[in-house]
Parts: C-alpha cells; sequence; structure tokens
C-alpha cells in the first residue's frame, strides 16, 4: 500500500437516524447542533472508535 501526504482513507462509517418530532413539538427547545451531537455520539460509539482519532467529518440528509 502507498503511504504519503497524498494517500488519503475514505471510511463510511454509519447511518444514524436524527430525532424526529413535529414542528413545534417535543424538540422545540433543542438546538439542532445539539440534535446532531446526539448522532454524532452514537456514530462513533458504533464505530468502535474514540472521538480523538476523528479528523473530520461529513453529514449529508
Amino acid at each position: 500500500m502507498k503511504e504519503g501526504k497524498d494517500m488519503r482513507e475514505v471510511v463510511i462509517v454509519e447511518a444514524v437516524r436524527t430525532p424526529v418530532g413535529k414542528r413545534n413539538g417535543v424538540f422545540r427547545d433543542k438546538h439542532p447542533v445539539h440534535l446532531a451531537a446526539i448522532v454524532l455520539d452514537e456514530v462513533v460509539k458504533r464505530a468502535g472508535v474514540e472521538k480523538r482519532q476523528l479528523k473530520t467529518s461529513s453529514w449529508a440528509a
């Protein structure tokens, strides 16, 4: 396997669903960043990695 600064490792970790609710419903007092943090915590947990190992993340909806 070639090594060097041009070598990149891409990993698809998990697909985790964000919490779902009606507008002005149960999550009305939660900031979207808080809900995203819940998802990120679960992704890291399922992947079996430590948060400090993460360099970047990509999100899609």
